[in-house]
Order: structure tokens, then C-alpha cells, then sequence
């Protein structure tokens, strides 16, 4: 499908209130379009980018993406039910007050992405890099960081309770104490978040 028939039948599907099924898509490559409040349903997205496109208030049910970029792109307000994504990229993409529902997130790069006041249950993000990521004002229930880097990632007003960060990196990560409480971190962790409270770790004999 070249990328003029994948716009019109986006635009045909929004126009006819009919969701897209069971369809694949390789190689699409879009900037700048605006391709609003369609539903995907059981459809692939192979080698596709879509970057810099405003895809707000889409759903995506049971959909797969690999190795795909959709970098900067913007899903505000967008639903992923079900979905997987495998090798992308989605460097500064806009998910706030997105929804996610088992979801499975690998392999991949989410770089200062934003999920704020985004809820996300059920997902996996495995051995993603999600440096300068931001989950401010987000819910996360039964959610899962698996060997990511969350190096200052963002988590204000976040509660982060049964959230495990034991595999994953998250030097530098901005967070408030009363969120803090509950999560799971390595003793190695446990000491670097000690700065948050002010406490200065030495072993014995140092200055």
C-alpha cells in the first residue's frame, strides 16, 4: 500500500465511521499528516515512518508494530489495547492522557517521551531506553520495567507502589518521596535514591 492510499483510507474510515481490520502496512512513510479518531483493529505496521504526525484520539486494538518509527509523532489521547511493539522508535512521541491496556513494549526507543497523566495497566516495557521519559501525574497499575534505562525519567505525582525498578537503570530519576513509597529497588538503588532525602551515603574512613 503506498503511503496516498494508507492517508485516504484513514480519511474514508473516519468520514464512514468504519475501523481499519486485519490489515498490514510496510513501509509507509508520512510527515506532517494529521490522521485523527480511526480504530485499528488487528492490523501490522512493518518498517513504517510516521513521524511528526498528529494520530491523536486513535485506537489501536490488537495491532503490532516493528520496526517502525514514529518519532515525535503525537497520540495524545490515544487507546493501544493488546498491542506490541518490536524495535521501534518513538523518540519525543506525545502520549499524554493516552491509555494503555496489556501492552507489550520491546526492544525499543522511547526517548523523552511523554506518558503524562497517561494510565497504563498491564504493560511490559522490556529492555527499552526511556531516558528523560516523563510519567508525571500518570497511573501505573501492574505495570513492568524489564532491564530498561530510565535514566532521569520523570515521576512527579506518580505513585510508584509495586512498581519493581530492581533490573533497570534509573540513575538521576526525578521523583517526590510520598510517590517513592512502595516501589521495589535494588540495595544499590536504595542508596542512590538516598539523595532524595537528603542523606549522604560514605563507608567508613571517608571524609
Amino acid at each position: 500500500m503506498e503511503e496516498e492510499e494508507f492517508v485516504t483510507l484513514v480519511r474514508w474510515s473516519y468520514e464512514e465511521n468504519r475501523d481499519i481490520q486485519c490489515k498490514k502496512f510496510e513501509g509507509i512513510e508520512l510527515s506532517k499528516e494529521v490522521l485523527e479518531m480511526v480504530e485499528f483493529e488487528n492490523c501490522e505496521f512493518h518498517h513504517c515512518k510516521i513521524m511528526d504526525c498528529n494520530m491523536e484520539k486513535l485506537k489501536f486494538s490488537e495491532c503490532q508494530f516493528y520496526n517502525c518509527d514514529f518519532s515525535n509523532t503525537c497520540f495524545e489521547r490515544a487507546i493501544f489495547v493488546k498491542c506490541k511493539w518490536d524495535n521501534c522508535k518513538c523518540i519525543g512521541g506525545n502520549f499524554v492522557e493516552s491509555r494503555w491496556y496489556e501492552v507489550v513494549v520491546q526492544n525499543s526507543l522511547f526517548q523523552y517521551a511523554n506518558f503524562s497523566n497517561a494510565f497504563l495497566e498491564k504493560t511490559t516495557f522490556l529492555e527499552t531506553i526511556l531516558k528523560n521519559a516523563s510519567f508525571q501525574e500518570a497511573i501505573l497499575k501492574v505495570l513492568q520495567y524489564e532491564n530498561c534505562n530510565l535514566t532521569e525519567a520523570q515521576f512527579f505525582k506518580t505513585n510508584l507502589k509495586g512498581i519493581d525498578f530492581r533490573t533497570s537503570n534509573i540513575e538521576g530519576i526525578l521523583v517526590s518521596l510520598e510517590n517513592l513509597k512502595g516501589a521495589v529497588v535494588s540495595a544499590y538503588q536504595a542508596v542512590n535514591l538516598a539523595s532524595l532525602m537528603g542523606i549522604v551515603v560514605k563507608e567508613l574512613g571517608q571524609d
